[in-house]
């Protein structure tokens, strides 16, 4: 079993890496034609997605100016969420005070952590760009510009889809590897820890990475009725199977990014149908049940489908789990990431930004899922420690 969960110092990472943001303030500039509506013709031209930084604060001046600016994102961090992202066109807008985050904040934050996301395949095309965006960091020497096709390429956010680059777990270790489920494919990858070290003047901004985090895992689940077995507690004596009890010490954040299949009624989900609340609450209820100090779940709204299939139950389902949220003791560790209401904005007629089918968006919508994540995250941790 491992302890690194228990070791681990949330304030540190927050304090590092709001420190990293205001040293390395970013702004991605990704133009619709390039990826929304012409993502074929900006990935043979190459395009880039363009961070630009401020070079006062790279060179460490201004340091009394820079304390302030950390003080003030921290403020504006707990003091919005994740539900307050507007748009321009298909550029995101953070709330105000609120930073875009770069490459190396999400490197440094999940270098820290041991995390598992579990979806369908909104899940897993999150999952695979978060990945993308951290392991930029490590294959580009000039980390300014990551192309374009490094995250939309169908190998990279569509791995193990029929016709597809096929990719499963190998690293024996893993308790979900050792344990023989029938509850979809498991991919095993971990962060690199030198994923920042060819950008030296950056690394007198960030805390020791010495601990020993950084799992970055995906387990494929399209149907939320089956997370209840795997998160609930057995009969009267309230104790999980000691096996899912240790696949779950592998980590201390899960990441649930799935309903779209839900919603929509396809033939695997519709034989355990999330059709009202309580149906609802028998999935929230397993997930924040095995929360604790050790063990932060987020679970992210579903999105919608471009035909507006299922619509209903989409907003049924963000708007119980933000109410669920809510009711919850500050106490536990579990946390509403709203992304449906903010993409809502984008998922119909002209204004949807398209992915490679209905049920699934582009690199824009991706993007906000990533930046609201640590928004969240960072203003959990600035709450514990307050």
């Amino acid at each position: 079993m491992e302890t690194i969960a228990r070791e681990r110092t949330s304030s540190r990472i927050a304090a590092g890496i709001l420190t990293a943001i205001v040293l390395a303030t970013c702004n991605f500039l990704v133009t619709n034609n390039a990826i929304g509506k012409d993502r074929s013709n900006a990935m043979q031209q190459g395009t880039m997605i363009q961070i630009d930084f401020a070079q006062e604060y790279l060179t460490g001046k201004n340091i009394e100016n820079n304390i302030t600016r950390a003080d003030d994102i921290s403020d504006a961090l707990l003091t919005s969420n994740s539900s307050e992202y507007t748009w321009i066109e298909n550029h995101f807008l953070p709330p105000k005070g609120v930073p875009v985050f770069h490459p190396e904040d999400y490197s440094l934050y999940f270098q820290k952590r041991n995390t598992l996301f579990i979806g369908d395949s909104t899940g897993r095309r999150a999952y695979a760009t978060l990945f993308a965006i951290m392991n930029s960091t490590g294959y580009y020497s000039n980390i300014s510009s990551i192309p374009t096709k490094d995250l939309v390429n169908p190998d990279v956010i569509d791995f193990n889809k029929d016709g597809r680059r096929k990719e499963k777990c190998l690293i024996q270790h893993r308790s979900l590897h050792r344990l023989k489920t029938t509850w979809g494919e498991f991919v095993c990858r971990n962060i690199s820890k030198d994923m920042s070290s060819h950008h030296h003047h950056h690394q007198r901004l960030f805390f020791d990475k010495s601990n020993a985090g950084a799992k970055f895992d995906y387990l494929k689940i399209n149907c939320m009725k089956e997370l209840v077995p795997i998160f609930s507690k057995e009969d009267g004596k309230k104790h999980r199977t000691s096996s899912i009890n240790e696949a779950l010490m592998d980590y201390d954040l899960i990441i649930i990014a799935m309903g779209l299949h839900d919603a929509m009624m396809v033939p695997e989900c519709s034989a355990q149908p999330i059709s009202n609340s309580h149906d609802l609450d028998l999935v929230l209820d397993a997930l924040s049940s095995v929360t604790s100090p050790e063990l932060q779940i987020l679970f992210r709204t579903p999105g919608f489908h471009a035909n507006h299939i299922g619509d209903n139950l989409v907003w049924d389902l963000i708007h119980h789990s933000k109410e669920y949220a809510n009711r919850l003791s500050t106490a536990t560790n579990f946390t509403v990431l709203d992304w449906g209401t903010v993409i809502s904005k984008r998922s119909f007629g002209e204004e949807r930004i398209h992915g490679d089918m209905l049920a699934h968006y582009g690199l824009e919508a991706r993007l906000l899922f990533g930046q609201q994540l640590l928004h969240e995250l960072f203003a959990l941790d600035l709450k514990k420690h307050s």
